[in-house]
């Protein structure tokens, strides 16, 4: 196992010179089966990686976690699963730039992986020249999303991949790509939080620079345990007033126009959907065009 925390030995940088990119497995300790499902394909593809041990819901969160949980009115507030996956993604981003290396990439533990993620390990992404995350991950049960992208970054491209700006919301946290800036910028935005992880990393907003995501066409890593939700506590909390719910269906709906017309002002925009064929069947995980 090529895992250097599962070994004692901490993130050694040596150990990464023949990866671009680092490798970051969020997995919480009672799951050791699912750590041993993707520690086994990382091996496979000959990759070092990093476990990250995850904030457990069920165990409370740490009053000492460094950061403020609060609410909005329209929301609620976070469960406890919810501030313990933001804090475990947290716990990920400052490992990595406590770390050498240039970009890193951090999984969750219910994935598989197409056969091209070694190449993107190995010699990474030309990053986008904003800060933002880069999202890899596409997942089985979200049939019938569809993701509005902007043009390709030229800067961004290398051999059959294609780096696109993120147009409309795309939801999950289980494969993302970050630059040591982006991922200093996500600190910066989670000192204070009020929204789950995928949230705050791949559900843009029209027009605020801040609030900006890209994605990996093809995409690299398939989520394969979404039916079950989170693993790390309770489900989320929604207020269920029958206002809050017509304001959050209007505020959805007025994103997404927004992010349409963007779209279709870009003459070079691609709508993708999301893969649906198993993994077994399609190793690349390209998306259907």
């Amino acid at each position: 196992m090529k895992c250097w925390d599962c070994l004692g030995a901490g993130l050694d940088d040596s150990t990464l010179v023949k990866q671009a990119a680092a490798v970051f497995v969020i997995n919480l300790l009672r799951r050791p089966e699912r750590l041993q499902a993707v520690a086994g394909q990382l091996d496979a593809l000959n990759l070092v990686w990093h476990r990250i041990d995850a904030v457990d819901g069920l165990d409370g969160i740490p009053r000492d976690c460094g950061v403020r949980f609060g609410r909005t009115v329209l929301y609620g507030e976070l469960s406890p699963a919810e501030q313990a996956c933001v804090l475990s993604h947290r716990k990920a981003w400052q490992t990595f730039l406590d770390s050498d290396q240039a970009q890193a990439i951090f999984l969750e533990d219910d994935v598989a992986l197409g056969d091209e993620f070694a190449r993107l390990a190995i010699q990474g992404l030309q990053m986008p020249e904003f800060a933002a995350p880069v999202k890899i991950e596409t997942s089985a049960t979200r049939r019938k999303d569809v993701i509005l992208l902007g043009k390709p970054f030229p800067e961004a491209k290398r051999a059959g991949w294609a780096v696109h700006r993120l147009h409309s919301s795309s939801l999950g946290s289980a494969g993302y790509v970050l630059s040591r800036e982006a991922a200093a910028a996500m600190l910066r935005r989670t000192r204070r939080i009020r929204r789950a992880v995928d949230v705050i990393l791949f559900d843009p907003v029209p027009l605020l620079p801040w609030r900006r995501a890209a994605v990996l066409v093809p995409q690299l890593v398939w989520q394969i345990d979404t039916e079950n939700g989170t693993d790390i506590g309770e489900g989320p909390r929604r207020p269920s007033d029958w206002w809050r719910k017509l304001a959050r269906r209007t505020i959805r709906r007025t994103k997404l126009m927004l992010a349409r017309l963007i779209y279709r002002a870009d003459p070079a925009a691609t709508p993708i959907s999301h893969q649906t064929t198993p993994v077994a069947q399609s190793r690349s995980l390209r998306p259907e065009v």
